[in-house]
């Protein structure tokens, strides 16, 4: 159980970060 719990975290934060990195990236084009 504890297993699916991080699996699920971990998908959620790389779906966080890319999200977060790609909206960086695009305010940082002119």
């Amino acid at each position: 159980f504890s297993g699916w719990v991080v699996f699920l975290a971990g998908v959620f934060l790389i779906g966080v970060v890319g999200f977060l990195l790609r909206k960086k990236k695009e305010s940082c084009i002119p």
